[in-house]
């Protein structure tokens, strides 16, 4: 039987109880308050057992990792932060905290959410109720911010370091004390002694009186105001050498009170001295700019006047306002104002020395002719500082070398055209005699054919290349002005613009024609035959030098040639019709000017021209009494103006002839017509399709390969245009012929320097044809094409 407890240790047991549960009460309290610090901390803290697993996480970790809290509680670090990092940084420290230290290191860690961050991290040893060590108080906090603020502070520091140390000025600062805390490498040049012998000391008090005597007033001044202030001054460096230096002084203030100075410094020595040279060097030369019998100038590297003397101003008529800056440039004579600005241009750029001969013209437009000259002036540093300049009158060996050239060329011509009108206009009458016996028989013997026969055809064949001929031999008896010229009244205004619309279907397109044609010109006396065969030469020279793709300008106008202009033209004074015919082709050179009148002078390939065009106009000119000149820049294009005499006869009607009917062959097939020229389609097709042939239009190259691929075999004939937009005529018959390869293929065109017979002929292309094409030529085209023949 168990004995009953006394009231003495019934009493003890429960004064024990009752203590036990005061001591509860105080842990629950203290694990409260524990856990209310833990938690408003900022910091991450974490609770990890020995086995590196979370136990406790609170809430700032929580956001700070951007994980759930009950997502960490049971896992392991490694887990978390993958086994590599957890063995090269966390294991060593979580170790060494279990074994009783408290572990402190900062380290870069890849996040799973956060991504890569910069952590402060302390490790603290966690001890249970027996005092032993059971896990790690981890302690978190994210220092990325002030890392990357340290490190970009750093950076600046060296980079604006580098500055200072590489800047050529001399750059250096006192504090509140007026003592040297900063001198820069440009500094230790420019006095001639190192930053470790200047640090610390005075600028006040520390330096010889030849050194600051006249700086430090300027320094005192600034420290005074509280305000930056520049400055100039003589100064003997503490190396010993004079020197003339100027900068600026940059008081420091810190809380309204002054705390030091930042001073910088450039040696200008070099720059003072070669100042005072180029001012004695200055009045040297305007005293002899003043007595030279020559222009004199000075310019900026770029063409700005400084300077132009008395017999400058004179001949450019300007006054020295006027020519300062770009203002010389209006002395120059206007045509001759981009040719100076464009070479000028070129020796600066060359930095070398100019010579140009050129004009003046003052306002009242007297001419003056000039051989100028100029030379670049280097400075110290190799570079220029400005040009100088001589201009020599030439005026009078320019006149008299005009006047020879004028008379020199004038006689020229004249044996030339001689020669060459004598040796034509012979052989020219030869052909007439045999042509007019040639004709005579066959008129003859036509008239004894039955109508519509073979021969009968053929004859007529005969007759059409005989007045073929005639046309030919037209143009040699004009050349030699041995011709039968029907000259009657003309309207040029008129006839002009008729001729105009004719010769534009035989162009092309990218040609743009522009016309400025004055009503009531007046009237001319001419053969109608040549004014068109002068319109024909000049529109096909301008096609040929713009390249199949450029602007012709033409102007007519009534002018009034007075004595002295009527004396350039070598004719008679009075009242002219001017044709302007002008393109902005490749245009020529000098040389090329001076021949291109010349009989038998051309630029084109051989076999593109014969070099008569030109020739064959002049002469036509001459024999009206007019003129014609020419003015060209190479590159920019080429100018022709002619000069009709204008006469009072009334306009002469003509009368039009009417053709004779003749047979036309027949065919049958399928035709695709291509041509970009809507008008010139339509007409095209419709005149083969008279001629008993299916024809399928397309006025796109793009629309007509479609077609054509779409059913390649549907066609019989391709007949197309070669300068089209897109594809031109070439690039679509290369595209045909890979589809189809033995399609007939005819290709033609009004005007083509790219393309001709021979290369045509090189593509496999069947036939070549310039428009304008006559029915009966394209039907007979036709049918020999489809026939192979």
């Amino acid at each position: 039987m168990l004995d009953k407890p006394s009231y003495e240790e019934l009493e003890r047991r429960v004064q024990e109880l009752e203590q036990v549960e005061r001591e509860n009460k105080k842990s629950i309290q203290d694990l409260t308050a524990y856990r209310d610090i833990i938690s408003s901390t900022p910091d991450g803290i974490s609770l990890l057992d020995r086995d590196y697993r979370y136990i406790i996480v609170n809430e700032a970790y929580e956001k700070f990792s951007g994980v759930d809290r009950k997502n960490f509680i049971g896992r392991t670090v490694p887990e978390y932060l993958g086994r590599e990092v957890f063995e090269q940084f966390i294991q060593p420290n979580f170790d060494k905290c279990l074994k009783g230290e408290i572990i402190n290191y900062q380290e870069w860690f890849d996040y799973p959410t956060l991504g890569r961050r910069f952590v402060d991290i302390t490790y603290s040893p966690y001890r249970n109720s027996n005092d032993q060590i059971s896990g790690v108080i981890a302690n978190t906090r994210d220092i990325t911010e002030i890392r990357q603020a340290k490190e970009m502070l750093e950076e600046l520091r060296h980079f604006y370091k580098l500055i200072l140390d590489s800047v050529q000025e001399g750059i250096w600062v006192t504090d509140k004390d007026d003592r040297l805390i900063f001198f820069n490498p440009g500094m230790e040049k420019i006095a001639g002694i190192k930053a470790e012998n200047m640090l610390g000391l005075s600028v006040i008090e520390d330096f010889k009186p030849e050194t600051t005597k006249h700086f430090l007033q300027f320094y005192l001044d600034a420290r005074t105001d509280g305000q930056p202030k520049s400055y100039e001054a003589s100064v003997t460096t503490p190396a010993g050498r004079d020197t003339i230096q100027s900068g600026w002084l940059v008081p420091l203030v810190e809380n309204g009170k002054y705390a030091g100075m930042i001073c910088t410094i450039q040696d200008i020595t070099q720059r003072k001295q070669a100042e005072k040279a180029q001012l004695e060097n200055e009045e040297k030369f305007h005293l002899i700019a003043r007595l030279a019998p020559v222009g004199i100038y000075l310019t900026t590297p770029d063409g700005k006047c400084l300077y132009v003397n008395e017999y400058w101003r004179n001949m450019a008529g300007l006054s020295l306002e006027e020519a300062l800056g770009k203002g010389w440039i209006n002395g120059i004579h206007p045509d001759d104002r981009q040719m100076v600005f464009d070479s000028w241009q070129k020796m600066v750029a060359s930095q070398g020395s100019w010579g140009k001969e050129y004009r003046f013209q003052n306002k009242e437009e007297k001419t003056t002719w000039v051989y100028g000259l100029a030379a670049p002036q280097i400075g110290t540093d190799g570079k220029v500082l400005r040009y100088i300049g001589v201009n020599v009158d030439i005026t009078q060996r320019k006149q008299a070398e005009e006047e020879n050239t004028r008379l020199q060329s004038q006689l020229q011509q004249a044996a030339k055209m001689q020669a060459l009108g004598t040796m034509a206009g012979g052989i020219a009458h030869e052909f007439n005699n045999l042509l007019g016996v040639i004709m005579g028989c066959t008129e003859m013997a036509r008239e004894e054919v039955a109508q519509g026969s073979f021969v009968k055809a053929q004859l007529d064949n005969v007759i059409k290349a005989s007045y073929r001929v005639t046309d030919l031999i037209k143009q040699i008896l004009t050349f030699s002005r041995q011709s039968q010229r029907r000259n009657i009244s003309i309207d040029l205004c008129s006839f002009i613009k008729e001729s105009i619309e004719l010769i534009k279907s035989s162009i092309p397109s990218s040609v743009a024609i522009q016309e400025t044609i004055l009503p009531f010109c007046g009237k001319i006396l001419a053969d109608p035959t040549e004014i068109q065969q002068i319109l024909m030469n000049l529109f096909s020279n301008a096609v040929w030098a713009t390249g199949e793709k450029g602007i012709i300008e033409i102007c007519l106008q009534q002018v009034q040639l007075d004595t002295q202009k009527a004396h350039q033209l070598n004719i008679l004074a009075g009242n002219y019709i001017e044709l302007s015919f002008t393109d902005n082709g490749c245009g020529m050179d000098d040389i090329t000017q001076a021949r291109v009148f010349d009989p038998f002078f051309t630029r084109k390939e051989v076999g593109k021209g014969t070099g008569m065009g030109l020739s064959i106009v002049y002469t036509i000119m001459e024999s009206y009494q007019g003129a014609i000149t020419v003015e060209s820049t190479r590159g920019k294009g080429t100018s022709f103006h002619l000069y009709f005499p204008v006469t009072d006869e009334p306009a002469a009607v003509e009368e039009k002839e009417d053709e004779a009917v003749e047979k036309i062959p027949q065919g049958m097939g399928r035709i695709l017509f291509v041509d970009d020229e809507e008008s010139y389609a339509e007409m095209g097709a419709k005149m083969i399709s008279r001629l008993g042939y299916t024809v399928d239009l397309r006025t796109s190259s793009r629309e007509a390969l479609a077609a054509f691929a779409d059913q390649p075999h549907n066609y019989d004939l391709v007949i197309t245009d070669q300068i089209m937009p897109d594809l031109s005529g070439e690039e679509l018959v290369l595209k045909m012929r890979a589809l189809r390869p033995n399609i007939p293929i005819i290709l033609c065109t009004g005007y083509s320097i790219k393309m001709d017979e021979k290369k045509a002929d090189s593509l496999g292309i069947n036939a070549f044809v310039y428009k304008p094409i006559a029915k009966k030529d394209i039907a007979e085209l036709i049918q020999k094409v489809l026939n192979g023949t």
